[in-house]
């Protein structure tokens, strides 16, 4: 995978997100399952449509790291 294809995933990414954040209502935005579910069915779509684990792995993170940015107090991190 290079970095074209890295970053063409992620802009893909922000796209959707975008898209589908916009789509939410505001009790739906205070969802954490929801977001959480979003992950995961991102993850199903990418497994089924058989793309390259390299790739899945920087979409479902960026994914999961941007679902989070509004969530995450300054003292905690994800590891």
């Amino acid at each position: 995978m290079d970095d074209k294809d890295l970053d063409h995933a992620i802009d893909l990414t922000e796209k959707l997100c975008s898209k589908i954040y916009d789509t939410l209502s505001e009790e739906e935005k205070n969802d954490e399952a929801l977001i959480v579910a979003l992950i995961w069915t991102a993850i199903a779509i990418g497994i089924k449509s058989e793309v390259e684990p390299p790739i899945l792995r920087v979409v479902v993170q960026y994914a999961t790291d941007a679902a989070l940015e509004d969530h995450r107090r300054e003292e905690e991190t994800l590891h």
